[in-house]
């Protein structure tokens, strides 16, 4: 079965927070009784938070494989691809396209990359694979010929799907649309850190943290006089009104 994207993509705008716009085309009466997804396979550069994408449950639901730790650099979490389903909610595409926005991030990127030779000094770049249409779709006799099975998905992926009780996930079908589009990669540029700031950076952290200690140490004293002062108080009064 060919692996030829049939999905059209872009990413926008800059930055570590991104967005990728993925343009399902519309199907055929052929495909009723089939659902359409999305695949991505990030890489370690690169993540969704979880917790976003829940955001968008009128929009599609999703499913994810792969590390869960978002603040952590490039450098410390595992290098394997993270696996990302989508699964839109509006099917009504027969005779319109859908256009699904998924919200990515980057992580802070290596900073032995900062200095290497080239032209693009100071940034990481990252190559994205195109993001790939699926279809999960019931056998039949007539499609037993259409269809071939897909190769090239994860074990994760086709376990969800379930696909050995009577469905066979395929790729969406080529438009003349998406012909004309070809799925080239995804790039993006990731700011780096300028390791010769590394020094600075740390005792300017380490002076934030001591003086945040010292306000809210300064501000507990404060609170704690003003409490054991007003019952200080209280007693000489009750104290006075007796030996009156």
């Amino acid at each position: 079965m060919s692996q030829e994207n049939t999905l059209r993509a872009t990413l926008t705008p800059s930055g570590f927070h991104r967005t990728i716009s993925v343009t399902i085309p519309h199907l055929t009466a052929d495909h009723d009784d089939c659902t359409c997804h999305i695949y991505l396979a990030l890489p370690a550069a690169t993540f969704v938070d979880p917790y976003e994408l829940a955001l968008y449950h009128k929009i599609f639901t999703f499913e994810y494989w792969g590390t869960r730790d978002l603040e952590r650099p490039v450098a410390a979490v595992s290098q394997a691809d993270s696996l990302v389903l989508i699964s839109p909610r509006d099917t009504n595409n027969r005779t319109r396209e859908i256009t699904i926005d998924i919200p990515i991030h980057s992580r802070y990127g290596d900073l032995r990359l900062y200095e290497r030779p080239g032209e693009n000094v100071g940034y990481q770049e990252v190559t994205l694979e195109h993001p790939r249409g699926l279809m999960r779709c019931p056998i039949s006799s007539t499609r037993k010929s259409q269809l071939g099975k897909l190769d090239g998905i994860p074990q994760q992926i086709e376990r969800h799907f379930n696909t050995s009780n009577g469905f066979i996930l395929t790729s969406l079908p080529a438009t003349p649309q998406s012909l004309q589009s070809p799925s080239s990669p995804l790039v993006m540029n990731i700011p780096l850190g300028d390791p010769s700031h590394t020094f600075l950076v740390e005792v300017g952290t380490a002076l934030i943290i001591l003086l945040c200690f010292a306000y809210v140490a300064w501000g507990a004293s404060q609170c704690g006089a003003r409490i054991y002062g007003e019952r200080g108080s209280k007693g000489t009064w009750v104290m006075t009104k007796k030996a009156e």
